[in-house]
């Protein structure tokens, strides 16, 4: 008895057939294999109904599959568990006119070998209410690109394009740019006292704003506010503070964490992380979900034992964003003892693994524990009242940032005195500081 399974990619496929072995042929559909007609709209009215036609790789690949299909007595679709992932499986079934009773929906979120055979156990049905939802996205891109990029483009007598989603976030670009080309800067000003107990305190500018004008554009009433030779205490406090743990990667956060701390486009980006996922080294990458699973959470906590890292009593919890699938997990080593990975990864593979192996790690970690102390004070300056404000913050706890690098031993600690409510504290300079204008808002 054979059983015939399709993944997306070849290097997939390769993967997942050395794991199931003799009784299982796995095939690449390598993507999409059907689409709307490249040259005419393919959707209409009254009822819309997409026509699909094979593309030019799906009839290569379509051809392939048939062939692959004699003999096999269980067909398994296991294409990413994603919107086009189910959309691919549903068009697999439509195209090779596969009956129900022999075909069966796989999902996994990492290419492990019990994460796969787990998910054949519970191989499941197309969910088409994610098949709609890509339906329906697919069939706005059409209907706005079409009906829109023709015009568009004899408008400007030049080649253009315009896009469900392409065209709103064009209309962002514009109109930031020209907010930045209108954009006058406005010097404006504030001031700082420093203590002859040792600490500076900033001028609190509140009073004196609005909120169309929100910067003291007076240097005077700066300089009156930097005058002052002594300032009475009004509140001293002091208070701890947790900083929670990053939450697990979502695909957009990794993003932004591999641009910033990489320099690594979207795109590079989002190649590396397929190839990571396609060699069984993280979950999958297309995921809006900070969930992990409690086996995940569990090998992650007995890393930071080994290493000795601070963690918390209870594993923390983070909230995905309002409409994420809980099903999925967040982007994360299927290994978390695995932090330097073997085999052939390219430089982008293994710097974007290290980041999210140390990313992973930190979300199950202790929190920082800072103590925030504040110094509110003022002072009457040819009757007009100017309050002021200190305030310093300790590391009591590293936390997650034993491990991200944050809270260094070598940053220096800023301390405040102990003060009484009512004492007053001697000015030895007071500054005025010039902002200069690019700071001000557009």
């Amino acid at each position: 008895m054979t059983t015939l399974m399709i993944v997306e990619s070849p290097s997939k496929a390769k993967k997942i057939g050395q794991m199931l072995g003799r009784d299982y042929r796995v095939v690449a559909s390598v993507g999409h294999v059907r689409d709307l007609p490249p040259k005419s709209m393919g959707v209409a009215p009254p009822d819309f109904r997409p026509e699909y036609e094979p593309t030019d790789s799906g009839k290569k690949a379509l051809s392939k599959l048939r062939k692959e299909m004699k003999g096999c007595d269980k067909i398994l679709l296991a294409t990413d568990p994603d919107r086009e992932g189910e959309s691919i499986a549903w068009h697999l079934k439509e195209a090779l006119r596969l009956p129900e009773k022999k075909i069966a929906r796989v999902t996994y979120n990492s290419v492990t070998e019990s994460a796969v055979k787990d998910a054949i156990k519970n191989a499941g049905k197309i969910n088409m209410r994610l098949v709609a939802a890509q339906e329906a996205r697919r069939v706005l891109d059409r209907l706005v690109g079409y009906t829109l990029s023709f015009p568009l483009s004899d408008a400007i007598g030049d080649r253009a394009s315009a896009g469900r989603v392409q065209t709103p976030t064009l209309i962002i670009l514009a109109e930031r740019d020209r907010a930045i080309k209108n954009f006058k800067p406005t010097k404006h000003f504030t001031a700082t006292l420093t203590t002859e107990s040792g600490f500076d305190a900033d001028w609190i500018t509140k009073p004196y704003v609005t909120e169309d004008k929100p910067y003291v554009l007076d240097r005077s009433l700066a300089e009156k506010a930097a005058s002052a030779r002594s300032i009475i205490v009004d509140e001293y406090a002091q208070k701890k503070v947790a900083r929670k743990p990053p939450a697990p990667f979502t695909t957009s956060v990794m993003q932004q964490a591999a641009s910033s701390t990489l320099s690594m486009s979207s795109k590079d980006c989002m190649n590396a992380a397929q190839k990571l996922f396609e060699n069984g080294l993280i979950t999958y990458h297309r995921t809006d979900s900070t969930h992990l699973e409690p086996d995940a959470v569990k090998a992650i906590r007995e890393v930071l034992k080994e290493k000795g890292l601070p963690i918390p009593d209870k594993p923390p919890t983070h909230k995905s964003k309002a409409g994420a699938q809980e099903a999925h997990e967040a982007i994360r080593p299927t290994d978390p003892t695995n932090s330097n990975p073997t085999g052939s990864l390219g430089s982008n593979e293994r710097r974007l693994y290290d980041l999210i192996h140390k990313h992973t790690l930190a979300s199950q970690m202790a929190n920082k524990i800072e103590r925030v102390t504040t110094i509110k004070a003022h002072a009457e300056i040819d009757g007009q009242r100017f309050d002021y404000q200190a305030k310093a913050t300790e590391v009591l706890e590293k936390g997650y940032t034993a491990l991200t690098g944050r809270g260094k031993d070598d940053e220096p600690v800023v301390t405040l005195p102990k003060i009484e409510k009512g004492e007053a504290i001697a000015v030895g300079e007071g500054r005025v500081i010039d902002v200069p204008g690019r700071h001000a808002r557009p």
